[in-house]
């Protein structure tokens, strides 16, 4: 027995010494005793490889395993694996139970075991006690000394009451394990014990790519120590002295302190010990990174001349990846390099991976990831945990369409039946279905149509029976498992009723089914990656059955648990390729042979890593634990000084080049600052000053441009902005010209002349030809105002609703139209109701029109959305609410005809075919008929010895008023239109002719009222009816103004927009118009619509959307993403409409409008 140590700085030839010798002892005795190389886990395959490579033929005396595949195939071997191994997963589950069932003893956390982020710290910790031997009694010793403390300062009082609820988990999970289960940290303390005891005494060991070890780890090797020969490889600079007082400060540190134990493990055992130094460099072919490595940490710093070091500063972390990728690029394609010479490592790859993965196939760089990948985006961990969510939940929206778009649940007609699941989430959305009305036994048989449009066609009554059966199809199996997991009671239950549902669905033969899909495009690594989800997910549900398959749990606890679970599995891959690029991280990857990297993120932050403060512990509460004598994983502190040897670590790997870059802002634009540690590269480097990369060719200097000329596909992608760049005015290089040339010359591909048609697209709807335009519309255009008002919005926006009839998905929710619809229908009927049962609303009390009120109101809310205000609490508080808002309304409508001579003449009053008033009609030049139907909400009259008049009352929700710049436009024509109507038809409707009051509109609202002052009830009454005062435009008529309120004598009226003066003249501040004006707006509203119904029928359908102040129509247009209307083009822009006075509209009116002849 010996030890050898091979130490030396980074790239001296250690690992290739070892492995030279462990060949070359399989050369001369092929025969002899086993070899075991001990190794990272990430490092084992890479190793293995390595070894062949240069042997040149497999040795049968070596095995390259980490410590766990050690301890494994140990106790394998020499017996001793009597308990079951639980794995990570398993554990997280465990952990999850158990923190649930103690959530009442907990003194800290009992809020927090819901939390993901708890669950992971207790892991975390719990694993840091199992590797630095921190047992349930030593915790409980330091927790004992504490609540014997008397006076503890805040931060001890805070421990203790985190190792209080601790050594509860800690406990629960021992009991739990205990004596038949290990988990993968038991694992190493058993076969410590077996070494100890004689096992691999003929077995040599080798131990590399390590700098620090745990304690159970250096346990393992203080064995190894005393039963074998025991030869490792550290990265240092000295051999210490067993007693030396080493400085945490120095850059080897850490396996400077791990050759100081060995030594001393040495001594104990009474094992001869001896030093091989590695002095002389053999890695770097460049003299740059050579220099770099022996100047690391020297001081004061000594510079040489740069040329194969390069420093970026990139504007934000995708420009990083995109000249990573460029330059990697450039690399292969100049023939000096293979992609398995290149690694890419940062210390936070994390924020990297995702541009890695959609920028290297960009450029056709294949790459591995090193590094565990989560398998929560896995479809199966969806399918399971939608599924369970299901259940446990009623059946919500949200679970089920995430559980049917796994498509797990589909038969092999996958596109018709996507196609299917669509429309059935169409359906559940418009239905607000959940719970039973899933699974019940009533047919669906809900119309896609309104009522209003329903017309019953063989078309949708075969989709509704598709429907029901797609239903049937997707529910029958999630029923099933409801039914299982309602009367489970042992968690073994549980999981069986999981498996049979996984079981039930094919899961395998489909994981199997999407790998070979995957192979088909050679995509290895996802092929994998099915293989082993499934593997994964049988070993959750075997553990947690293995282990508490007979505790009773709640379908709640189980949910958890496999959800904890499947959020802790993660794919571990070998590389399915040679030849790619290494994607790693710049602490846990162990890379070899690699002759350029490129070190991304070197931000402040970021590389030196800013400390976690988040773990279980806080920094000050590992050093209070640590002055007992414990332990415990390196803290925050230690960690940042290990960053600069990890530092140190990386930019040494490179044989040849070195590539480092940070970014000067993140992905949310927040500013960054560059690490210090690219200081240790300025001071060395003579010349190194960091490059600004931008994200588009045109921001960077002329010589570099021609970088982004790569690939046919991103070479084109870049000459669109090039040339769109020259399009707005813009100088190009002629590189870029060269390049259109190139594609142009080359039999040109579709998406080059896509290319080439976008440098003038206009975004310029055509007209719609004559015909096309009239099979759209018809010959008989059936129009509401709104449409007209619509089309003066925007054209285009007409024409998608009207004319392809685009409309929104229908969702089961309360919408301001469905309030509307309400409140028009509520008022309607609380009227007439009063009016047959009572004769007139103002002889009723408060409270007679409040019962009413709520009455009719009950009476229409299953009408709403259908029947939305039963489907829960919420929408019944809401209605609750909606009724108080229809009674004061009500209230307020009986008090305004107190005081006034008008009366309703008719409610909800419609005219079109079929109504009570005929439509508005007039004739095109194309020879189609136009009919302007609509329904009023409320028509007054009031009878006066000049005469009777007629005024339109129109309810809204929100505040609005008439303005004539907005009749004038086309905006807001509406009111005027139906004011015309009942004129025009009066004396067919009511037998008498009858002239204009004017428009109003009603606010429906239940308003709050402000004072600073205590008010007494007449005064809130006041208030409140102020609030309800109308707005709109009335008649200067004398007759109508008293008719309106006769309660004004003089000043302001408290119920319409009217003051009147001492003189019984109107004031200025009345909104009224003279009857000549009145004629005047009505002619010109009809002239306007009959232009409009004109245009729409010639094929206008042209994007210009007003402007009118800051107001444009496309703030709330359900059409935005369709029209891509865009103001960067030229072609785009806004039809601004200037603002004008009442004078100037009513000048302008008059000037334009006149009297049409033969018009009605």
């Amino acid at each position: 027995m010996a030890i050898n140590i091979y130490t030396g700085r980074s790239g001296t030839g250690k690992s290739y010494e070892m492995h030279t010798e462990i060949i070359q002892r399989c050369t001369d005795n092929p025969d002899g005793s086993p070899i075991v190389l001990l190794v990272p886990d990430q490092m084992t395959f890479q190793t293995d490889r390595e070894l062949l490579l240069r042997a040149g033929k497999g040795l049968t005396r070596v095995r390259v395993l980490s410590f766990t595949r050690l301890a494994y195939l140990l106790l394998q071997q020499e017996g001793g694996i009597t308990k079951k191994q639980i794995s990570k997963t398993g554990i997280h589950a465990l952990i999850r139970k158990v923190a649930a069932e103690a959530a009442d003893n907990l003194e800290l956390y009992g809020n927090s075991i819901t939390s993901r982020g708890f669950i992971t710290q207790l892991e975390r910790m719990l694993t840091e006690c199992k590797r630095y031997d921190l047992t349930c009694e030593t915790m409980q010793q330091i927790y004992d000394e504490l609540l014997k403390s008397e006076n503890l300062s805040a931060s001890e009082r805070k421990l203790k009451a985190k190792l209080h609820d601790f050594l509860i988990i800690q406990n629960a999970m021992e009991k739990t394990l205990q004596g038949v289960h290990v988990e993968e940290e038991d694992l190493l303390n058993m076969a410590a014990e077996k070494i100890k005891n004689g096992a691999k005494e003929n077995t040599d060991f080798y131990v590399d790519g390590f700098h620090s070890f745990t304690p159970i780890e250096m346990n393992v090797i203080d064995k190894l120590i005393q039963s074998a020969d025991f030869h490792i490889a550290l990265t240092a600079d000295k051999i210490p002295a067993i007693s030396e007082n080493l400085q945490p400060l120095d850059l080897f540190y850490e396996p400077v302190s791990t050759i100081q134990t060995i030594l001393q493990l040495a001594e104990e055992a009474d094992v001869p010990c001896y030093i091989k130094q590695f002095n002389k460099q053999k890695r770097f072919i460049s003299p740059e990174l050579e220099h770099l490595e022996k100047d690391f940490n020297s001081f004061p710093p000594r510079k040489i001349v740069n040329n194969q070091v390069n420093l970026w500063e990139a504007v934000h972390p995708r420009a990083e990846v995109e000249h990573t990728a460029r330059e990697i690029f450039h690399l292969i394609k100049k023939k000096e390099y293979r992609y398995k010479d290149i690694a890419v490592i940062s210390r936070d790859i994390n924020r990297y991976k995702d541009y890695v993965e959609t920028i290297f196939p960009l450029e056709d760089i294949p790459y591995f990831t090193d590094s565990k990948r989560s398998a929560e985006d896995h479809p199966l961990t969806e399918f399971i945990k939608s599924s369970l969510e299901a259940v446990e939940k009623n059946w919500p929206y949200e679970a089920m369409f995430r559980l049917i778009k796994t498509e797990f649940l589909f038969s092999n007609d996958r596109v018709r039946e996507r196609e299917l699941a669509d429309q059935l989430e169409n359906y559940v959305l418009a239905y607000g279905i959940r719970g039973k009305r899933w699974y019940d036994q009533k047919p669906w048989n809900y119309r896609f149509s309104n009522k209003s449009e329903q017309t019953e066609n063989e078309e949708e009554d075969t989709l509704i029976q598709d429907l029901e059966s797609m239903r049937k199809k997707l529910t029958e199996p999630v029923l099933k498992l409801q039914e299982k997991l309602k009367t489970a009671v042992y968690l073994k239950e549980y999981a069986q009723a999981l498996y049979d549902f996984v079981e039930a669905a094919d899961i395998p033969e489909k994981l199997e089914e999407m790998s070979r899909e995957a192979i088909e495009k050679n995509n290895l690594k996802e092929a994998a990656e099915n293989e082993q989800m499934w593997k994964e997910t049988i070993q959750l549900l075997d553990d947690i059955v293995e282990v508490s398959g007979e505790e009773k749990v709640t379908l709640s606890i189980f949910r958890d648990m496999i959800d904890s679970g499947l959020e802790s599995m993660k794919f571990s891959i070998i590389p399915p390729a040679f030849d790619q690029v290494v994607l790693g991280d710049a602490e846990t990857s162990r890379l070899s042979n690699i002759k350029i990297l490129f070190l991304l993120g070197m931000n402040d932050g970021v590389f030196p890593r800013k400390p976690e403060e988040e773990g279980f512990l806080t920094e000050e509460e590992r050093n209070l634990m640590e002055r007992t004598g414990m332990n415990l994983a390196p803290g925050a502190e230690a960690q940042l000084l290990g960053e600069n040897y990890l530092f140190y670590r990386a930019v040494t790997q490179p044989e040849e080049r070195l590539y480092v870059s940070y970014s000067l802002q993140d992905a949310d634009g927040k500013n960054l600052q560059p690490s210090l540690f690219t200081g240790v590269l300025t001071e060395r480097l003579e010349g190194l000053q960091a490059e600004t990369k931008f994200e588009s060719p045109h921001e960077h200097e002329t010589e570099h441009e021609k970088l982004f000329v790569t690939n046919e596909d991103r070479s084109l992608s870049y000459l669109t902005v090039q040339l769109q760049q020259w399009k707005n005015g813009y100088a190009i290089h002629p590189l870029w010209w060269d390049v259109y040339n190139w594609f142009a010359e080359k039999n040109p591909s579709r998406r080059f002349e896509v290319l080439v048609s976008s440098l003038f697209y206009k975004n310029l709807p055509d007209t719609l030809k004559k015909g096309t335009a009239e099979k759209i519309y018809g010959k008989r255009l059936k129009a509401s105002v709104s449409r007209f008002e619509q089309y003066n919005a925007c054209p285009f926006s007409q024409y998608a609703k009207y004319g392809l009839k685009l409309k929104e998905r229908a969702v089961f929710k309360l919408e301001a139209p469905d309030i509307g619809l309400l409140f028009h229908d509520a008022l309607k009927d609380v009227s007439t109701k009063i009016m047959k049962e009572r004769g007139d609303i103002r002889e009723l009390s408060k409270a007679e029109v409040i019962r009413y009120s709520d009455d009719i109101v009950e009476a229409l809310a299953p009408q709403i959305q259908r029947e939305i205000f039963q489907s829960s609490d919420r929408y019944k508080y809401i209605l609750h609410k909606l009724k108080n808002v229809v009674s004061q309304a009500a209230v307020m409508m009986a008090e305004q005809s107190k005081r006034s001579e008008f009366v309703p003449a008719g409610w909800e009053l419609g005219f079109g075919k079929g109504e009570t008033l005929p439509p508005l009609s007039f004739k095109l030049a194309n020879g189609a008929l136009v009919e302007v139907v609509g329904r009023i909400d409320r028509v007054d009259k009031a009878e006066t010895a000049s005469g009777v008049y007629l005024r339109i009352v129109d309810y809204k929700s929100s505040d609005k008023d008439i303005k004539l710049e907005d009749i004038y436009y086309g905006l807001s024509m509406q009111m005027l239109v139906y004011l015309d109507v009942v004129l025009t038809h009066s004396y067919e409707w009511l037998h008498v002719e009858t002239d204009a009051a004017g428009v109003l509109y009603f606010h429906v609202h239940n308003p709050m009222l402000k004072s600073d002052k205590r008010l007494t009830l007449d005064q809130i009454e006041k208030e409140i009816l102020k609030q309800f005062k109308m707005k709109g435009l009335l008649s200067a008529d004398p007759e109508v103004i008293s008719a309106t309120d006769t309660s004004l004598s003089n000043g302001s009226s408290e119920i319409a927009p009217i003051h009147v003066k001492k003189d019984g003249t109107h004031g200025a501040r009345s909104k009224v118009l003279g009857p000549d004006n009145y004629e005047l707006l009505r002619h010109f509203v009809r002239r306007q619509m009959k232009q409009y119904a004109e245009k729409i029928a010639e094929g206008d359908i042209s994007l210009t959307p007003y402007k009118k102040k800051q107001h444009v129509p496309c703030t709330y247009c359900s059409y935005r993403s369709f029209c891509q209307f865009d103001q960067s083009l030229e072609t785009n822009k806004y039809r601004v409409l200037k603002s004008k006075s009442e004078e100037e509209v009513m000048l302008k009116i008059q000037q334009e409008g006149g009297v049409p002849k033969n018009e009605g």
